[in-house]
């Protein structure tokens, strides 16, 4: 199922924008495939960013090829960003700096 979300905005804006929308469910038995996180990634590489420090860096962990190595990044978290304790892969992007 696909939800779609539309934020109310002040003055009118993409639709790109302004249904993008973080989620904090996952269904932990739908594989993410190493294309699908690559895609993902390589658009990430050249979001903006405020310094023009891209293209942004990614480190990805996947639970199913290396459980510690998960274990250990996951343990990296605060709190507040652990609510997906039973997400299969993390991601994390990081600038020249």
């Amino acid at each position: 199922m696909i939800i779609i979300k539309e934020a109310i905005t002040q003055s009118p804006i993409d639709s790109l924008i302004s249904q993008r929308w973080s989620c904090r469910a996952f269904d932990i038995n739908k594989p993410v495939s190493r294309e699908q996180i690559s895609a993902i990634c390589e658009a990430g590489r050249w979001a903006p960013s405020c310094n023009g420090e891209e293209p942004w860096r990614f480190i990805y962990w996947d639970r199913n090829y290396n459980e510690d190595a998960f274990d250990r990044a996951f343990n990296c978290l605060t709190e507040g960003n652990k609510d997906g304790k039973e997400c299969s892969r993390l991601v994390s992007g990081s600038s020249r700096q």
